[in-house]
């Protein structure tokens, strides 16, 4: 995935199985973001209007089943 300038990695089984947005993001071409194949066989999805910490944690959250609150 991509915010901005800055990449996050991941992999899209993961996200759609703990997602039922990803799972319909990665089954469909429209109405998401941007979607762009890129040398080396991986697919770049990219996130306008999300903040590149947020997706970080969605990620997290993905892989690891827990969710940190920071409460500043």
């Amino acid at each position: 995935m991509q915010v901005g300038l800055d990449d996050i990695s991941c992999h899209r089984v993961v996200l759609a199985a703990a997602s039922p947005y990803f799972v319909e993001l990665f089954t469909r071409e429209r109405d998401g973001p941007s979607r762009r194949e890129v040398e080396g066989g991986g697919i770049v999805y990219d996130f306008k209007g999300f903040s590149k910490d947020s997706l970080e944690r969605l990620v997290e959250y993905a892989y690891t089943s827990m969710y940190v609150l920071l409460f500043t």
